[in-house]
């Protein structure tokens, strides 16, 4: 009797890669909407009627028709939308333009590769530049403001429950009834400061090494430092940080990238306990 590895290894190797990518990339853009509710309800009626239609799925216009309305609302809210919805959308439109390629599926590899190269290449750049970045600063202010972050704050950093909420207070009240030059101080134990600085450093050197290995001309076996690098980032990042959807973004475009398939199982392992973890940190199971 086969292992349910075994069994799981050729369930999956039996499926075409293009429409796990595709497939998951619907439900991905749902996640990463923004929370407007409007288009997270138009794009779970496009996932519905897309999922099992393979002929549409493998043409250009539902995607280029998707990734229309997601550009036109962002374009009307544009001071409003972060990285994450963006980064989605040049993805979709990523699948859609590879469907005119005489061989789509190496156009998608390609556009994969450089999309995620830029993306981290920019990100390390930027936080590379900004002072309040190196310095821990960031962090060390993420981890008190963020209420998705208090249990590794409480867990690792070390910090009250209590403190952090009325830190969150301060911040709340200064943002909406604040004055310009008011400011609020941030207060912080030496585990919290030192957690923020780990965060900071650790999580730069690992974007660097990402963005050189999806830029960088790899043949052969060096090919593999890639996913090593793609998913070294997402698992450890994505543990203590519960951002799921932009990280099954991330893995998807490393899957769609990736030839071998015991590497693209690597990639769908690691976004699947991802969402597992997150779902552990948020509560919602165990």
């Amino acid at each position: 009797m086969r292992s349910v590895a075994d069994r799981f290894r050729a369930w999956f190797n039996g499926l075409d890669p293009f429409l796990i990518v595709a497939r998951v990339s619907l439900f991905v853009a749902i996640v990463n909407n923004h929370s407007n509710p409007v288009m997270a309800l138009l794009l779970g009626v496009a996932t519905a009627v897309l999922y099992f239609q393979e002929r549409l799925l493998r043409s250009p216009w539902p995607w280029l028709a998707i990734v229309a309305t997601l550009g036109w609302v962002q374009i009307q809210e544009w001071w409003l939308i972060d990285d994450h919805p963006v980064a989605t959308t040049y993805w979709l439109l990523a699948i859609g333009v590879s469907r005119f390629g005489r061989r789509p599926d190496d156009v998608l590899a390609l556009s994969a590769r450089l999309l995620l190269g830029f993306l981290f290449a920019l990100a390390f750049g930027w936080k590379l530049l900004s002072g309040p970045f190196v310095s821990g600063d960031f962090f060390e202010y993420t981890l008190v403001r963020d209420d998705r972050f208090e249990p590794v704050a409480v867990l690792i950093g070390g910090a009250d429950e209590d403190d952090l909420a009325r830190e969150r207070g301060g911040i709340a009240q200064l943002t909406s009834t604040g004055a310009a030059g008011d400011a609020v101080e941030v207060e912080t134990g030496s585990r919290t400061r030192s957690l923020a600085l780990t965060f900071t450093w650790v999580g730069l050197l690992m974007e660097g090494a990402v963005a050189a290995a999806f830029l960088a001309p790899l043949r052969g076996r060096w090919q593999m430092l890639r996913a090593v690098a793609l998913i070294g980032f997402c698992v450890t990042t994505y543990a203590v940080l519960p951002i799921a959807g932009f990280a099954v973004l991330l893995l998807t475009m490393g899957l769609a990238h990736a030839r071998r398939p015991e590497v693209r199982r690597a990639h769908a392992v690691a976004a699947a306990a991802i969402l597992v973890w997150n779902a552990i940190l948020a509560g919602l199971i165990l």
